[in-house]
């Protein structure tokens, strides 16, 4: 069995938050109580008041004037004689007579049980005020300290995925690709590596798994009397190009490019190959590699 002090973090916050939910439904039965006895005072403080009148009046002939509720807004005056017995309501359709003294003394018994009674409650309520606000600093520290692990688990494992983005492809279709009547997204078809599968051969595309620095390079071999161009794109945007021309008959150039970029996660690369251009999709002399150089927290400009 785990002690206390091995709990889980998410056993720690369970047992945290069914004590708050405790204390909540504590809170609301203590403050129904407070609102009925609340209710309750003022009507016994009035009733003692009446029967204190009337214990003046008890002996007299003075009869004492009074108004009474008839229904909802209509009201009696009466003119009550001289009493010394009354009739006290006590709740779930009972009613008792008393002497005026006895129903005197039960009452000022009652408003003193009902005063103490509400300055109780008012007590437990400010202690399970302060156990809220106990249970919340104790729910925040864990949420703090799980923060901190779980960022401390994000730069470990950064740490350890160091390097392990990485790819380099070639395209191979026997000989010249082009010139093309449109702009073409290149297909390396030759997967030299290809960590994670990152770099889609069927698509051409390089996806970002995570943001950071890439550095990427691509070569190409221009064909004999043709014009080659790259373009890298990243999301639809133009990064950076090389061309090359070969001028003199029968010989062939090669060109290539370069660049260290910020990524954010799901950013895609590619390059194409413009209209009216041609590359040597041969022998592995056109390229296209990346690889991750550093983690970072990028964003889109």
């Amino acid at each position: 069995m785990k002690q206390p002090g091995n709990e889980t973090a998410d056993a720690v916050l369970r047992r945290l938050d069914e004590q708050y939910q405790k204390y909540k439904y504590m809170e609301l039965n203590l403050s129904q109580k407070k609102m009925r006895l609340k209710n309750q005072i003022p009507q016994i403080t009035q009733t003692l008041e009446i029967l204190r009148h009337m214990q003046k009046k008890k002996g007299t002939t003075e009869r004492m004037e009074t108004h009474f509720l008839l229904a909802d807004n209509v009201y009696c005056k009466a003119s009550v004689p001289p009493t010394d017995k009354v009739c006290l309501w006590l709740g779930a359709n009972v009613m008792l007579e008393y002497d005026i003294d006895e129903a005197q003394a039960l009452l000022e018994k009652n408003l003193s049980t009902a005063s103490r009674n509400l300055e109780t409650l008012v007590d437990d309520l400010d202690f399970l005020r302060d156990q809220f606000t106990t249970i919340e600093v104790k729910m925040e520290r864990k949420l703090e300290k799980l923060e901190e692990k779980l960022k401390e688990l994000e730069d470990k494992m950064k740490q350890s995925g160091k390097g392990k983005v990485a790819f380099s492809v070639a395209a191979e279709q026997g000989g010249a690709v082009g010139p093309l009547s449109a702009n073409t997204t290149l297909r390396f078809n030759t997967e030299m590596s290809n960590v994670d599968n990152v770099f889609n051969l069927n698509t051409g595309i390089f996806t970002a798994p995570v943001d950071g620095l890439y550095y990427f390079t691509f070569f190409y071999r221009t064909p004999a009397n043709k014009e080659s161009m790259l373009i890298l794109y990243k999301n639809g945007r133009e990064v950076l190009k090389s061309s090359e021309t070969a001028r003199y008959y029968g010989g062939t150039d090669t060109a290539g490019n370069a660049a260290i970029l910020k990524l954010k996660a799901d950013d895609e690369l590619y390059l194409t190959l413009p209209a009216g251009n041609s590359i040597w999709a041969a022998g592995r002399q056109t390229t296209f590699s990346g690889f991750l150089l550093d983690f970072c927290h990028c964003h889109h400009g």
